[in-house]
């Protein structure tokens, strides 16, 4: 399939495993340049290389923790060092678990805090340090996954 996406630049955010390093690997097939991060240096490392191996793309994992904005600018400028910039966001990081289920009574607020840090303000942050380059390069998306605890 040609989404016609070939020569644009993406970044993932939880790309290192499951829905991420899935959706990265298919944007790397369409010919995407493909930027992961995820927590873990060396699963984020060891993903984008497989994509890149398996695909042909070229590919960047680097370690950030989307809670730290600061550690979300540090990708976004090497990404931009490297690939120019940044075309398309998939926002995919989560918590493991969600927010917790159960009974309403045993929801924890630190642990709904956590998931709001992570997958909401996460994607805000990292939303608002893209779009510069976006509107410079005149196209963007941004694509936001919100994963199974949106159920609850």
């Amino acid at each position: 399939m040609d989404l016609g996406l070939a020569g644009k630049v993406a970044l993932v955010t939880g790309g290192s495993k499951g829905i991420g390093a899935a959706i990265a690997a298919s944007l790397a097939q369409e010919g995407v340049r493909v930027v992961l991060c995820a927590r873990t240096k060396a699963e984020v490392e060891r993903t984008a290389s497989a994509i890149a191996k398996s695909t042909g793309a070229d590919t960047l994992g680097l370690p950030a923790d989307v809670t730290r904005p600061d550690e979300l600018e540090r990708v976004v400028a090497l990404a931009a060092e490297r690939f120019g910039g940044i075309d398309i966001l998939v926002s995919n990081a989560g918590v493991p678990g969600g927010i917790g289920f159960g009974p309403l009574d045993r929801v924890e607020d630190a642990n709904v805090m956590k998931d709001i840090e992570t997958k909401f303000l996460g994607t805000l942050r990292a939303s608002r340090i893209v779009v510069p380059h976006m509107k410079r390069q005149g196209f963007g998306r941004i694509i936001g996954i919100v994963g199974l605890s949106a159920r609850y």
